[in-house]
């Protein structure tokens, strides 16, 4: 999963689903080889050329992204689920970082901050000072 849309839409699920999410992808071929088993190894066999990275072809594209749009809706969700339960279960949603069109959770769950040193350069237009 990616925090920021944009930033990879290659290796990543590009924070909304819509990335190819290759890292996701090799992370589910050495899940199966560590646990012996095949399921994802098969499924992904079916989907995309192992050689050149290339899905087969246009459905295979569209169901290799359904898993990701799947797999990325199904994080947010459990996010969701956690931050409701930290928060001794009344489902609250976080405070968010305060600059216009980011809607990530702040860095320390405190309003009126920002979500991360990235965010809060710029705002400032400039780097972020480290603390």
């Amino acid at each position: 999963h990616n925090s920021v849309p944009g930033r990879d839409t290659v290796w990543s699920d590009n924070c909304d689903g819509e990335g190819t999410n290759w890292l996701g992808l090799q992370l589910m071929l050495v899940r199966d080889q560590l646990s012996g088993r095949r399921g994802w190894t098969n499924f992904l066999a079916e989907l995309i050329d192992q050689d050149s990275g290339t899905p087969y072809d246009k459905h295979c594209q569209f169901v290799w992204q359904s898993a990701v749009r799947s797999a990325s809706q199904a994080l947010v969700h459990a996010v969701e689920e956690f931050a409701g339960s930290a928060q001794g279960g009344r489902g609250e949603v976080p405070p968010i970082c305060r600059r216009s069109g980011c809607n990530r959770p702040t860095w320390n769950g405190r309003p009126g901050e920002y979500c991360s040193r990235t965010c809060r350069g710029a705002e400032g237009g400039g780097r972020a000072p480290v603390n």
